[in-house]
């Protein structure tokens, strides 16, 4: 609704240049500016849409911060909560006092202004779908129903093609390396990334009863906070961290296996980049260790269906979108099999 869009008549006689919208019923609905000049017909156009706001006076910078004020008071977890604190501030820089009815012209400066600082296309529709949220919020009966009648629909792009980059072996090398000096709590992190797969936020969450030494497993659905995050998986001790991992369950003081001055870590962003700016990788960010397992896992002939339960995805679809696309994934196992299969014969 109140979607207005202006464009000239293409046939007829008279090409005025027209003013579109839809009702509440969703009828198309027209009006003629009367002129063909463009000029003319803005004027008229900016004019109309004012004239035709709906009643309600609330902004879209309000309904952002009630959403977002209301979705951290039920977030779990310290980063579910930092997350939406930093979307709020970055949506409010560009829609705090937007009109929700009318928000087209203020998506489009949005998304070329944060393509303009370097932010992915997925960055961006990460910033609106939490406006997207916002809004139908407003017409719901948890807000209270701010708005009467549904707002404007945010259309979110996001790339079809996900980052895609693990480290190669020399780089993992420099990884090392730069690790040798680093505190317990630090060298553990990223050496469960390496050997786990599993996310910072599950590696951050570990708690002592998670690590079961007499199995040999590492369970990091263990005293996992409630709300809506991503898989996790069951792993075993591999003897690479081993070591690490005894003596920070010995020395915790909190409960957690990763913790500094005997309190847990929540914010390891610091920690990453001290670590990389010493290893001197370029293009490195801490998700690509994930990525690193998978792809040797993978490069290794190790199934797919195995890797997906490892990763803790909801389904193998999900590891096949991300993973298949590898162009050596498979193609060593792949080979070796027809050599063997056709060895000796010949058409």
């Amino acid at each position: 609704m109140h979607k207005f869009r202006l464009y000239k008549r293409p046939k007829g006689k008279k090409k005025n240049w027209l003013i579109t919208w839809k009702d509440a019923q969703g009828k198309n609905k027209e009006f003629s500016t009367g002129t063909e000049d463009e000029l003319i017909a803005t004027n008229i156009f900016n004019a109309f849409k004012k004239g035709h706001a709906p009643l309600e006076t609330i902004s879209c910078g309000e309904i952002i911060g009630k959403y977002c004020y209301d979705l951290h008071k039920r977030q779990a977890t310290l980063q579910s909560q930092k997350k939406t604190l930093s979307h709020e501030k970055i949506l409010l820089k560009y829609f705090e006092n937007a009109n929700p009815y009318d928000l087209e012209e203020a998506i489009d400066n949005f998304t070329t202004q944060r393509q303009i600082e370097g932010i992915s296309q997925n960055g961006i529709a990460r910033d609106l779908s939490v406006l997207k949220a916002s809004l139908n919020w407003a017409v719901s009966k948890k807000s209270g129903r701010l708005l009467k009648q549904m707002p404007y629909n945010v259309e979110v792009e996001k790339e079809d093609n996900p980052r895609l980059r693990w480290l190669e072996n020399f780089e993992e090398e420099l990884l090392l390396n730069a690790l040798k000096d680093e505190p317990l709590y630090v060298k553990l992190t990223f050496g469960l990334a390496l050997t786990t797969a599993q996310r910072l936020g599950a590696i951050l969450d570990l708690k002592k009863g998670g690590v079961r030494f007499e199995s040999n497993k590492i369970d990091f659905n263990y005293g996992k906070p409630k709300g809506k995050l991503k898989g996790r998986s069951i792993c075993e001790i591999q003897d690479f961290i081993a070591k690490e991992l005894k003596e920070a369950y010995l020395s915790s003081q909190s409960g957690y296996i990763i913790e500094k001055n005997g309190k847990p870590v929540t914010n390891f962003y610091n920690d990453f980049l001290r670590v990389r700016n010493k290893s001197g990788i370029e293009d490195f960010t801490f998700h690509d260790l994930r990525t690193t397992w998978s792809s040797r896992a993978l490069q290794n002939g190790v199934p797919m269906i195995e890797i997906s339960y490892q990763l803790a995805h909801s389904s193998i679809k999900i590891t096949e979108k991300h993973y298949a696309k590898l162009p050596q994934a498979t193609r060593h196992n792949a080979t070796a099999f027809t050599d063997s299969f056709y060895k000796g014969k010949s058409l």
